[in-house]
């Protein structure tokens, strides 16, 4: 059975992040890094912010985080990040 090809651009991120999603991925998709992708995962605005020159309508933007921040849902479909707990 062949594979369902995912095209996705990694774009305000780090190389391990890009690793880690890309491995993870692999298991089920058939991952295309690309510019033509119809995902984009990108990570804070430490990684920087060309992710604000696409539009949510256009491509589905996921954010990714490890630290305890929300971003702002109007700029993108999906969101993964921590949940700190006291």
């Amino acid at each position: 059975m062949s594979r369902k090809k995912l095209k996705i651009k990694f774009i305000d991120t780090w190389d391990a992040c890009i690793q880690f999603f890309v491995e993870t991925l692999d298991n089920r998709f058939d991952v295309e890094i690309t510019n033509d992708a119809e995902y984009i995962l990108f990570c804070d605005e430490t990684f920087g912010q060309s992710n604000k020159d696409y539009n949510k309508n256009d491509v589905i933007k996921i954010f990714y985080t490890g630290e305890n921040r929300r971003p702002y849902m109007s700029q993108l479909l999906w969101r993964m990040r921590e949940k700190w707990c006291d």
